[in-house]
């Protein structure tokens, strides 16, 4: 496949090298920071540095966008795909709604997320291999994805839905609402004798103990004699 690589990151970099291993072509690679240019220097010594409008024009079957999070929707949008191109992101965060452009364009998108910590050195590569990645994908591209991540050398796991957000986040979501509401204390009666209710059903240990009336106290009082 002819591959491009919009952020030679720590991951983008090491990612596109392994891709070039496994046989690929890495025409273009894109990265700002004068630690991109070192790391393309090691990693992908005979890929050009373009910008990502060019990386993309340049990538014809695959572009994989290894960017922080909160840039991929920024950085899509302003980019211009090709009908049947692969556009494939790396966030662990996001599903495939944030590359909603590229398939308004004909682009056919999917999600690869690796579960490993980046240096962004060659060492890198030889800890690929096993490692389980990640996988969002329309079920008729499950099977392209899979391929990726073999010649990636890692394992897919995850769900084959195409879904807005990754399942781990929704998950995390629903968890984190039921626990609010479950250990929310009432603010008010939502009827007429609830608090009553809830006051008299309590454990007798917590309930106020009633001291006996002044009457009750005398007619437990035995007689004096007389």
């Amino acid at each position: 496949m002819i591959v491009g690589v919009i952020g030679a990151g720590r991951v983008g970099a090491v990612l596109g090298a392994a891709l070039g291993q496994a046989g690929h072509t890495v025409v273009a690679a894109s990265g700002s920071s004068p630690a991109s240019a070192a790391r393309m220097a090691r990693l992908l010594p005979d890929t050009p540095r373009r910008t990502p409008a060019e990386v993309a024009r340049a990538a014809t079957d695959l572009l994989l966008i290894a960017v922080p999070d909160d840039a991929i929707a920024p950085l899509v949008a302003g980019l211009t795909f090709r009908a049947g191109q692969v556009v494939a992101h790396t966030s662990g965060a996001q599903g495939l709604a944030v590359l909603e452009p590229a398939a308004a364009q004909g682009g056919r998108t999917l999600a690869l997320h690796p579960a490993m910590t980046f240096a962004g050195t060659g060492d890198d590569l030889s800890r690929l291999p096993g490692t389980a990645f990640g996988v969002t994908a329309p079920p008729g591209l499950r099977p392209l994805a899979t391929r990726l991540v073999a010649d990636l050398g890692g394992t897919p796991s995850g769900s084959p839905r195409p879904t807005g957000r990754s399942t781990t986040r929704r998950s995390h979501m629903a968890r984190t609402t039921w626990s609010r509401s479950s250990t929310r204390p009432p603010t008010g009666c939502a009827t007429p004798g609830s608090y009553t209710r809830r006051a008299s059903s309590a454990p007798a240990a917590s309930r106020p103990r009633q001291r006996p009336s002044a009457r009750r106290r005398g007619a437990d009082r035995p007689g004096r004699p007389g």
